[in-house]
């Protein structure tokens, strides 16, 4: 994921998961994907991993 937020690789295990194919979930946001609520709380977790790795 950029720290954009955009989904920029997805590989065929996460895929499956989701029962699609990794290019239907490339340069998708996480709010694309998953409820509101969810994607909000996963996006705070995303932004504290990039936070902290700078």
């Amino acid at each position: 994921m950029g720290t954009d937020g955009i989904i920029l690789l997805v590989n065929r295990t996460r895929a499956a998961w989701m029962r699609t194919e990794p290019s239907n979930l490339e340069y998708t946001t996480i709010h694309d994907i998953i409820p509101k609520g969810q994607a909000e709380d996963v996006e705070a977790l995303d932004r504290k991993v990039i936070e902290n790795a700078r």
